[in-house]
């Protein structure tokens, strides 16, 4: 089946779906059979992988493996991935119960001044926050501590530092490059760098 095809045959059940058709071929309705069962796989267990529903597809419809990804594929356009909708609606149960949670601790210290009800009502307010994301500035942003900085390395040309275009450099650019320089110096016979080299490094200075 081309893919103008299979974009007319996904048109047709989607129309029938949504209830603006009574009927559908047999071969659509076999296929929309399919699709909806591949959904109903999916959201009984959200840790399912697709390679598990399509085996299970394969083997209940008596159908390639190329044709039951397809079918995995086309149930997620047409009904949504029911794997990230248990995600989003365990994200909600587990808002909502923190809430809950947190309005009857609430009450209680209101009720009692004891100290442990306070702390129980501000973990779950805590816990209310950290479901949703909103203990970021923006919960749709990327979390900046798993971002891994880029590698900055700073370069000196040693010619340029030799040449006579060199004094031309700001005084005080002048004496911070020299302070640079020196720390190098230092590092570099700190280190067991001259164990390998037949020469000694040395590195110059800026007239200031």
């Amino acid at each position: 089946m081309n893919s103008l095809a299979i974009d007319a045959s996904f048109d047709r059940i989607r129309e029938f779906v949504l209830g603006r058709c009574d009927t559908l071929p047999p071969q659509l309705m076999e296929m929309h059979k399919r699709w909806a069962c591949a959904f109903t796989l999916m959201g009984e267990n959200h840790f399912r992988s697709d390679r598990f529903v399509a085996k299970q597809l394969m083997t209940l419809f008596d159908i390639a493996e190329m044709t039951a990804y397809r079918d995995i594929a086309a149930s997620k356009k047409l009904y949504g991935d029911s794997r990230r909708s248990n995600k989003d609606a365990e994200r909600y149960l587990a808002s909502e119960n923190a809430k809950e949670l947190f309005a009857k601790a609430w009450a209680m210290f209101q009720a009692t001044k004891k100290y442990q009800w306070y702390v129980a009502a501000v973990s779950q307010q805590k816990l209310h926050a950290r479901v949703n994301g909103l203990d970021r500035d923006d919960p749709d942003l990327p979390d900046p501590s798993k971002i891994n900085p880029p590698t900055q390395i700073l370069q000196i040309n040693i010619d340029f530092i030799k040449s006579e275009f060199a004094r031309h450099i700001d005084p005080k650019a002048k004496h911070k490059l020299n302070e640079l320089l020196a720390k190098i110096d230092d590092l570099i016979e700190s280190s067991r760098i001259g164990d390998y080299l037949d020469t000694t490094i040395e590195i110059p200075r800026i007239k200031e």
